[in-house]
């Protein structure tokens, strides 16, 4: 089959030329060998035929068109629909992006302002300078109160500001610290700045910072000090007053030592190995120390150091010990305190040792002379009292007013008089150790009935009112319990104006016995209250003035609570009158 082929010919009824298609399809005809001999042509005009393909062609590509536009659009109509939800989206990130700016930027005014704040508030000293000319940008109230200058340095250069600190060597400790972003820090530098036109030395803590761009050059130098003027003084100071106090105990004899309360180690000075008497080439041992204890001693001072290390209070206690190389017996006065070391975490205990033992000889001699003098005086005493007890008889025999008041008056001088000889002679046996306790079970009930039916008798000028007391039974010794008691009363009479109430009371608190004696009278100032109960002290005021006595009664009573374990205070207010309490144990 023959390709189709188009001709072109004039058609005379459109007077144009028409396209027509032609068909052509040759066969050939065979002879008997099977060769073509002849071919058979046929034509046929397909010009309707192609019209029509060429036309179902165009349709069908029309319409393959309208569909692909179809597609197109409904993609286009889609694109379109994420495009404007991606545009609202995008409007609202741009929105929330614009929040956000806003909000960073109020954020970062505020940080700036509060960083501003900070600055100016700061205690430390704080300079921004910028560039290498070090230009002032910016200065808070601390820095300019320690340079002495005033706000208007801001925008000029630092040594222009501050030219005293040029031949200070600052200016190239600056230099070095700008050119190699390498921080420099100084504590307790000694600088002097000019103030009011005086050049003032002080002690600062600083540093000099780089400030540094993103490709890490300097732009400035942040500057931070403090002053520590004081604190150097004051550690000058002390070291001076340490410097001294070395001097003063090497000079004295007096003995220093610190104990660490973990491992005992014990640290000690020349002074100290002197008195002890120790010798040896190797570091005396605080065992060692406490082994020269003698035995009576040992478990009291060994008590008093722990005690001391586990309260943080303080430690004063007298001793006899042993000398190392002679073995003579020696007093010592120890006294020490618990304290914090420089960081606060661990505590030293620390103290000073004194040889006491020619004051106790003296002390010695002096209650051995008390004590024959008073025993002296005891035995005439005993003998006044006898005449005037005869006298007193006779006199009442008589009937003699006059010879009766004398020989009263006389009887109670010769008791006050006793009174006070064994008030010395028990301050020459406690001094010495020698008050026995003769303790013994008893009820608190029947010892304050016996005082209130002597006290009611003899105490004609206050009213005395002993309240109901709830029966306790206490171990100790009646007799000095009974003293304490009546020793507090007297001082409640003798301390507080006539007719004025004197209360006695007695119960028990957390096992123990509580009495107190309760009056209206002057009071006790604060400043006096502790040392009422000291040896020989005596409350002076005008009121007081004309009250005799030696201030010995309330430290006897204290030493025979305290030899008890109980505890004895006053609780005053001054023209309100005292109440005294003293505590023992509950008997087992």
């Amino acid at each position: 089959e023959l390709p189709v082929f188009k001709y072109e010919i004039f058609s005379p009824h459109t007077g144009e030329l028409e396209t027509y298609y032609w068909s052509n399809l040759n066969e050939p005809v065979l002879d008997e060998q099977g060769q073509v001999t002849y071919l058979i042509n046929s034509t046929a005009n397909i010009t309707e035929q192609i019209v029509q393909g060429n036309a179902l062609k165009e349709a069908l590509a029309q319409v393959e068109a309208l569909q692909r536009e179809q597609v197109l659009q409904e993609e286009l109509a889609a694109t379109n629909e994420e495009l404007e939800s991606a545009n609202e989206e995008i409007i609202s990130i741009i929105e929330e992006l614009e929040q956000k700016v806003i909000e960073r930027t109020q954020s970062f005014i505020q940080s700036e302002a509060r960083l501003g704040s900070i600055l100016k508030q700061a205690t430390a000293g704080i300079m921004i300078c910028m560039d290498s000319n070090l230009v002032i940008e910016s200065v808070n109230d601390a820095m300019l109160a320690f340079i002495g200058r005033t706000i208007e340095i801001v925008g000029k250069p630092f040594f222009d500001v501050l030219p005293e600190l040029r031949s200070q060597g600052l200016f190239e400790v600056i230099e070095k610290v700008y050119n190699s972003g390498i921080t420099f820090a100084a504590n307790e530098a000694k600088v002097a700045v000019e103030r009011a036109g005086v050049l003032v030395n002080g002690y600062y803590n600083f540093t000099y910072q780089a400030i540094l761009d993103e490709d890490g050059q300097s732009i400035g130098i942040l500057i931070v000090a403090t002053e520590v003027t004081a604190q150097v003084q004051n550690r000058m100071e002390k070291e001076h007053l340490d410097g001294q106090f070395l001097l003063a105990v090497a000079s004295s004899g007096i003995g220093t030592w610190h104990i660490d309360p973990e491992s005992k180690a014990l640290m000690y000075n020349e002074n100290l190995a002197k008195i002890y008497g120790y010798e040896a080439e190797s570091n005396m041992t605080y065992n060692q120390a406490i082994e020269q204890v003698t035995e009576d001693y040992r478990p009291i001072i060994v008590a008093a150091i722990e005690e001391a290390i586990a309260t943080g209070g303080d430690y004063d206690i007298t001793f006899q010990q042993l000398r190392f190389n002679d073995r003579k017996p020696i007093w010592l006065r120890s006294i020490g305190r618990i304290t914090q070391d420089e960081n606060g975490d661990h505590t030293i205990f620390s103290g000073v040792v004194i040889d006491v033992t020619s004051q106790k000889q003296e002390e010695q001699r002096k209650n051995d002379f008390i004590s024959m003098v008073s025993h002296e005086l005891k035995t005439p005493l005993t003998s006044m009292v006898g005449y005037i007890q005869i006298l007193l008889g006779k006199a009442e025999k008589i009937h003699d007013p006059f010879a009766m008041n004398v020989l009263t008056k006389a009887s109670n001088q010769v008791r006050k008089m006793t009174t006070m000889i064994n008030g010395f002679l028990n301050v020459s046996r406690l001094d010495s150790g020698n008050i026995n306790l003769e303790k013994s079970n008893f009820n608190i009930v029947d010892l304050i009935k016996e005082i209130e039916e002597e006290t009611v008798d003899i105490v004609l000028s206050h009213l005395i009112s002993f309240e109901p007391v709830i029966e306790a039974w206490i171990f100790a010794d009646r007799n000095k319990i009974g003293q304490v008691i009546n020793n507090l009363i007297s001082n409640a009479v003798k301390y507080s104006p006539v007719g004025t109430t004197i209360i006695i009371s007695a119960h028990t608190v957390n096992n123990m016995v509580q009495i107190s004696v309760k009056d209206q009278g002057v009071g006790i100032i604060p400043e006096d209250q502790p040392k009422v109960f000291d040896r020989f002290y005596r409350v002076t005021n005008e009121q007081t003035g004309m009250v005799s006595g030696f201030g010995i009664g309330l430290y006897l009573s204290a030493e025979i609570i305290h030899l008890h374990q109980g505890k004895i205070w006053v609780e005053s207010e001054s023209s309100k009158g005292s109440t005294f309490y003293l505590t023992l144990p509950l008997g087992k």
